[in-house]
């Protein structure tokens, strides 16, 4: 059951969540709207042939697996040993990875975090975002979205729910030019808001 899981920044939690998912694929409490989102068209519609992307906290890897069908080289990094593996085994370059060590392998002209980010505090994340700014090639983009601070969980997940205004703020600091929109939906079968981000040097 989806409620079983309070806190999801630990990695037993997360083996856990992906392996029940893989084991119970019709049960819609743990079935993903993944779509592939027509925004990340738009991303990669400049970017050259094999240009390097990353997706930071990949989770089940839809869209890891999207940019490398068009063409691009792309490593994914998560915190769960179960989703790196079995994306190594579809052919994703692909790590477990703590996003709080903010210490990423390589440079990339795009980073793309679905629903990662919003587990940080402030002094976390401006370490993070730093980390992010250095490790994207010149004219590269951080593309990412968080739950926004509208939308409450009924059950305790550990989330950051930043306002709008402060995330535009944090990431001024670090990027030169910072878009947002603001959405509503369903997000894992379930209503809820979130925030869009594209962050350029």
């Amino acid at each position: 059951m989806i409620q079983q899981f309070k806190i999801f920044k630990e990695s037993s939690t997360w083996d856990e969540f992906h392996t029940l998912k893989s084991n119970n694929p019709k049960n819609p409490q743990l079935i993903y709207e993944r779509e592939v989102d027509p925004k990340l068209d738009d991303l990669i519609y400049d970017l050259e042939p094999g240009a390097k992307i990353l997706d930071l906290g990949c989770g089940d890897g839809t869209d890891s697996l999207y940019f490398q069908s068009k063409g691009f080289d792309v490593t994914a990094l998560d915190l769960s040993s179960v989703v790196v593996d079995e994306l190594n085994n579809k052919g994703v370059k692909s790590s477990v990875y703590d996003i709080s060590e903010a210490n990423i392998p390589g440079n990339y002209d795009l980073i793309y975090s679905r629903l990662s980010l919003h587990y940080f505090d402030r002094f976390q994340l401006s370490q993070i975002l730093n980390d992010i700014k250095n490790k994207l090639n010149d004219g590269g983009c951080l593309y990412f979205t968080v739950k926004s601070q509208s939308f409450k969980d009924k059950i305790e997940t550990g989330k950051k729910f930043l306002h709008k205004k402060e995330w535009t703020k944090i990431l001024s600091y670090y990027f030169d030019d910072v878009l947002v929109e603001e959405h509503t939906g369903r997000l894992y079968n379930i209503p809820s808001q979130w925030l869009e981000f594209e962050c350029y040097l």
